[in-house]
């Protein structure tokens, strides 16, 4: 359906990208506007996230690449 089986959770993972930036960014603009947490920290945090799905994109393509 949405191609070969060995792609679907690289895809899955593409699709969600932009959705999971967009929440992440804004959960973490009001638990800094709260004190929660400071600027620093939720910069980490922001790229952290986006660094993580993209490393686990490239890692289950890699694992996957050669699979029948």
């Amino acid at each position: 359906m949405f191609g070969e089986k060995k792609w679907q959770k690289s895809l899955a993972l593409a699709l969600s990208l932009p959705s999971t930036i967009i929440f992440t960014v804004w959960l973490v603009t009001q638990m800094i506007k709260k004190d929660i947490i400071g600027s620093g920290l939720g910069a980490f945090i922001i790229v952290f996230t986006i660094v993580d799905a993209l490393g686990l994109m490239v890692w289950y393509a890699y694992k996957e690449k050669n699979k029948s």
